[in-house]
This record gives structure tokens, C-alpha cells and sequence, in this order.
């Protein structure tokens, strides 16, 4: 595969080109999954550090999803900060499913 950042000529190459796209994409939809999954785990599991970190990574990339939302509404820490994060990004998922309607 010598393209060297081009689409290709060769009448068989785009074929091979969108066979490859397809699989960055499924690949790419199956980690968001599986990390939107994982951040699910540790915002309802009993290690309140692994649920401060999950807040903080949803503050960055927030997704809306009722699970997410559900979690978010379950965290246990005693952190003021964090249950205020939390309950500010499930505030912002429900907005964004009122929105969405």
C-alpha cells in the first residue's frame, strides 16, 4: 500500500481503501462502547477515587446516554466537588434527551 497519504488510482485500490475505513469505524464505535461501558463500571462500583476519575473523564467527553446519566446520579463519593460534577452532567444529559425529543 504505497497511497502515501493519496487516494488511489488503481480502479481495485478504492475498494480496498473503503474495506479499510469501514473497519477504522467499526473499531472506533466498538471502543467508545467499550470505554463508555467501563467508565459505567467505576461510577457505580465502591472504589469512590475510581468514581472521581470516571466524573472527570465525562467532564471531558460527556456521552448522552440514560446508563451514563443513571450512574452519574449514583455516585457515592463524599467529594462535594465531584457529586457536584456529577449532578451537573446528568442535568446535561437529561437537557440534551429533552432536546433531542
Amino acid at each position: 500500500m504505497a497511497w502515501h497519504y493519496r487516494i488511489p488510482d488503481d480502479v481495485a485500490q478504492p475498494v480496498e481503501l473503503h474495506s479499510i475505513l469501514l473497519q477504522t469505524l467499526a473499531f472506533g464505535n466498538h471502543f467508545v462502547d467499550s470505554y463508555r461501558q467501563f467508565l459505567v463500571t467505576e461510577l457505580t462500583g465502591v472504589d469512590t477515587m475510581a468514581q472521581g476519575t470516571a466524573v472527570q473523564m465525562l467532564d471531558r467527553t460527556l456521552y448522552a446516554d440514560p446508563t451514563v446519566k443513571n450512574a452519574l446520579e449514583h455516585v457515592t463519593t463524599d467529594d462535594p466537588k465531584i457529586r457536584a460534577t456529577a449532578n451537573r452532567l446528568a442535568r446535561q444529559i437529561e437537557s440534551a434527551g429533552e432536546t433531542s425529543d
